[in-house]
Parts: structure tokens; sequence; C-alpha cells
């Protein structure tokens, strides 16, 4: 998946969907996809994932109101216990 490239930039297009589902994931609204995330990815890949929800909410999302990717970002790191 494009995620795991840390830089926004050079991933190409990300869709808002993305940030989305992750967002959802992050306020306990897919539960089944977060279960997923946490099966699939070991802990050092989990930290890729606010991390690059950072770097779209520098980018991109800091325009928007709210800021997902950043609250997705505060959201999963307490989640992933990074």
């Amino acid at each position: 998946m494009k995620i795991s490239i840390l830089d926004y930039e050079e991933a190409d297009v990300i869709s808002d969907t993305v940030v989305y589902r992750l967002c959802d994931m992050a306020k306990g609204r897919a539960d089944d996809n977060l279960s997923a995330v946490f099966s699939s990815y070991t802990h050092e890949q989990l930290e890729l994932i606010p991390n690059f929800l950072l770097e779209m909410s520098r980018i991109e999302w800091r325009h928007y109101s709210p800021d997902l990717a950043s609250e997705a970002a505060t959201l999963l790191r307490e989640k992933f216990f990074i």
C-alpha cells in the first residue's frame, strides 16, 4: 500500500476514503478493520500509519475542518501504544 511510503508527496494520490476509514478505526467505529490491521502488521509497521497521517495533515488535511488526518493519527497512536 502507498501508505508504506512515509513521504506523502511521493505516494502519489491517496484516496480521502483511506483517511476516513482510518479515522473510523481510531474512533472505534470499524473494530473489524482495526483488528485486521493489528494482526497483519508489526509494531514497527504500525508506527508508519500515524506518521503518514501527520504528513498528510501537514500537507493537505490541515486545510480541512476538522483535520481528520491529525485526529486519526493522535487516536491511533494511543490505540497502537506508540
